[in-house]
């Protein structure tokens, strides 16, 4: 869950967290990128909103649903 949560924060704020890691595969030397998301140094008073937001746009989804 958390790793959706930062996947769907980062493409709505600009690809923040977002970093690009390269692992090397030792018997060709090939590197192959890796995209990964961490929200550590994000602050909880930013978060929240954006948290609130996901879940009213889920009660809305829901209400539409049960029409």
């Amino acid at each position: 869950m958390m790793a959706v949560l930062e996947s769907r924060y980062s493409k709505a704020n600009n690809a923040f967290g977002r970093r690009e890691l390269f692992e090397k595969e030792e018997s060709r030397g090939i590197l192959f990128p890796h995209n990964i998301v961490e929200l550590f140094q994000l602050e909880d008073d930013v978060l929240e909103p954006f948290l609130a937001s996901l879940l009213a746009e889920q009660q809305v989804r829901k209400s539409g649903s049960n029409d």
